[in-house]
């Protein structure tokens, strides 16, 4: 019986490609906007592993919504949120949101069932946004202040772009008839790539990266068994042991016997 962890591989070879596909269909960008301090007893929050990591992270884990997508929506979404002392996220707040609609989308008028198309786009880049801060939690070192942490306010600033809405705004200037939906088929297969990331994260050791992508993985995709392994391997050598033991609880329902040993040995379960 062995517990190496080393279980974690690439579903494809071409996994970069994947990531980089998933980037540019995705669009999507966060730009920091701390306020940096003059005070020289004081030290500012940051993303642990620096602010390209943050960039990186944010693109990664970000999805641009579906209707928005569908439709040739692009949005901005500014919010706040303290970073407590211990590096947690709380309050997190949407100071703005913004749609920009392309050429050719026409809710107020007959034939789009508008409240209900209405209802669905208000507030979606904003509930993306507050997605991925939240799975920023315990990624963060706190500020400081004569060498002690302290709450502090950060924000952030998303900018949402869609292929669609490009497509629609040249059909319109061509005079061209405008299709909804032309790329929504080749949004990429989020459960796949966030799997994919988080292998590469936990081959760089950056394991509580990686757990956050294994987490996200299972959520879209419930039946990848090594999604299960994994972020139970994760959780484990984050000191997590009942997290990890319940990933792998999971994952030995689908009837992998490997993850049924871990259970046995680190959980207890199955004995």
């Amino acid at each position: 019986m062995r517990l190496t962890f080393s279980r974690y591989i690439y579903a494809f070879m071409c996994v970069w490609a994947g990531i980089y596909f998933f980037a540019e269909t995705n669009g999507a960008v966060a730009y920091p906007a701390y306020k940096i301090s003059q005070d020289s007893a004081r030290t500012d929050a940051a993303f642990k592993y620096g602010s390209e990591a943050m960039r990186e992270f944010i693109d990664d884990m970000l999805i641009t919504p579906m209707d928005a997508a569908f439709f040739g929506i692009n949005g901005k979404v500014r919010l706040s949120f303290t970073v407590d002392t211990s590096g947690h996220v709380a309050d997190i707040t949407v100071i703005k949101e913004d749609m920009l609609m392309s050429k050719g989308i026409e809710f107020d008028k007959p034939g789009y069932n508008n409240n209900h198309v209405l209802d669905k786009i208000n507030g979606m880049f904003g509930k993306q946004a507050v997605r991925v801060i939240e799975l920023m939690d315990g990624l963060w070192s706190p500020a400081t202040k004569n060498n002690s942490p302290v709450n502090s306010l950060v924000e952030l600033t998303f900018s949402f772009r869609t292929e669609q809405y490009d497509a629609n705004n040249r059909s319109y200037r061509n005079g061209n008839q405008i299709l909804f939906g032309e790329y929504t088929k080749k949004l990429p297969d989020y459960g796949l790539n966030f799997y994919n990331i988080g292998v590469a994260k936990m081959s760089e050791g950056k394991i509580d990266i990686a757990e956050k992508f294994f987490s996200e993985s299972v959520n879209f995709n419930a039946v990848n068994v090594d999604a299960y392994y994994n972020l139970g391997a994760a959780r484990f050598k984050l000191g997590d042991t009942e997290g990890a033991c319940r990933a792998w609880q999971k994952g030995a329902k689908l009837g992998d016997p490997e993850i049924a040993d871990l259970l046995k040995k680190y959980c207890e379960i199955g004995n």
